[in-house]
């Protein structure tokens, strides 16, 4: 027995569409490693390159979890 879809594509190109973009989908859920190396040489260079001016995400959330604290 087939599993049948309830929704039936009008073309071709509405079936590459849709697969494209559950694809895709499934793809930016997961990040790669190359994502990965790409971020900490960007991190590294940024950090080397700007020592004063360069704030990391982790110090961002931190200040910005230190200004959302209710006020005494």
């Amino acid at each position: 027995m087939s599993k049948q879809s309830k929704f039936k594509c009008k073309s071709n190109a509405q079936k590459y569409a849709i697969r494209a973009y559950y694809a895709k989908k499934n793809k930016a859920g997961k990040p790669s490693q190359d994502c990965e190396e790409q971020r900490e040489r960007y991190m590294k260079v940024m950090r080397e390159d700007f020592p004063k001016d360069f704030i990391s995400d982790d110090e961002w959330d931190y200040i910005e979890a230190m200004a959302s604290w209710p006020k005494k």
